[in-house]
């Protein structure tokens, strides 16, 4: 990324909002042009489950957002 021309950040503190008061902080995995979130996840599928979770965390830090699930490969 860093090559291509993209800033990034290892776990910035972004501040959460609930109806636009801040009420805390988020350690994001990786922040992106300080604009897109991006979550790397290891699973095996994709789990609906975690969705609920994910928008909000979109919705309280205003940013985008990007997951990427790894899965183990064959060696």
């Amino acid at each position: 990324m860093l090559r291509q021309g993209y800033t990034t950040e290892l776990e910035p503190a972004i501040k959460v909002k609930f109806k636009g008061v801040v009420v805390g902080n988020y350690a994001a995995n990786l922040l992106v042009d300080g604009k897109v979130i991006v979550k790397p996840k290891v699973a095996k599928k994709h789990n609906p489950k975690d969705e609920p979770r994910l928008l909000n965390e979109l919705k309280a830090t205003e940013k985008s957002w990007v997951t990427h699930k790894f899965r183990k490969g064959k060696s």
